[in-house]
């Protein structure tokens, strides 16, 4: 059964018997709303899969473009006419986007410690921003993600940060991203504990066929990337589904990450290889 978040978006019609022309038209509409669930299925499966058959996925990945990166104040109608007006209510609800946040001020206090100060309104390169505290930061991305805010609040993502869909994007627990995360989530991606993050680091959970005739159908492929706890995936590493790393693993930087490496292990390389076995962290 698919997670409620990857349902069809289009309810499979019931067919009319009023006139020969509305059956006609139900059955059109049956027809396309079971294409787009088998797509879908196929999609999550690792089957070639044509994106383009589901209103539902196109729509998730515009929604997820415009909690990330809405139209700029003032601009709001022009990307309502380039999108079409259906999709223009999806720039409106959130005044401002994850990526156009700045940081929370830090206050550094009496005892040396740092954090989080009130909301500030400043004002940079003449485009008034909200000096916004970490709440709503990460209101943007427990949508994103389709998570509880307290669930939210255990994960840090640096911006800018870049996703297909966001809701495939599955967190185990406290969770950091340094600048430029990617992650295609067109398969599940999964982040155990205590994961730490470089910048610029890619996770293609998305991919094409070597077979030219697919790539030429238009059909894409999924697979699945999976993170286990106590990981560090090094600076500018990608991530190619299909794809498991074990719990403690440090990535290197640079590395590029297919298929499955158990724990306690440097992983690095073009393709990557284990470099180094390490010893399991001793039992707190």
């Amino acid at each position: 059964m698919l997670p409620q978040t990857l349902q069809p978006h289009t309810q499979i019609p019931a067919a009319s018997n009023s006139s020969a022309g509305a059956s006609s038209d139900s059955a059109k509409d049956v027809a396309a709303a079971e294409r787009a669930l088998i797509e879908r299925k196929k999609m999550l499966a690792g089957e070639a899969y044509d994106s383009m058959q589901d209103q539902g996925l196109l729509e998730g990945r515009l929604k997820a473009r415009h909690l990330l990166h809405p139209a700029p104040p003032g601009r709001e109608h022009r990307g309502r006419m380039l999108m079409g007006p259906h999709l223009g209510h999806w720039t409106s609800p959130l005044a401002q986007a994850y990526n156009h946040h700045p940081p929370a001020t830090y206050v550094k206090g009496m005892n040396g410690a740092e954090y989080f100060g009130e909301d500030c309104g400043i004002t940079l390169l003449s485009f008034p921003f909200l000096c916004r505290g970490p709440d709503s930061r990460w209101s943007i991305l427990a949508e994103l993600f389709q998570i509880p805010l307290e669930k939210m609040k255990k994960i840090a993502i640096e911006p800018p940060f870049y996703c297909d869909y966001g809701c495939n994007i599955k967190f185990k627990g406290e969770f950091y991203s340094n600048f430029g995360l990617t992650i295609l989530d067109c398969a599940e991606v999964t982040w155990g504990e205590r994961v730490i993050v470089a910048p610029n680091v890619q996770v293609y959970a998305a991919t094409h066929s070597v077979d030219v005739a697919e790539r030429q159908a238009g059909l894409e492929r999924a697979y699945p990337v999976t993170v286990g706890d106590d990981c560090w995936i090094g600076g500018s590493a990608v991530l190619i589904g299909p794809c498991t790393i074990g719990s403690g693993c440090t990535v290197a930087a640079g590395a590029v990450v297919r298929g499955t490496f158990p724990d306690n292990c440097v992983i690095g390389g073009t393709p990557a290889r284990i470099l180094k076995k390490l010893d399991p962290p001793a039992a707190s």
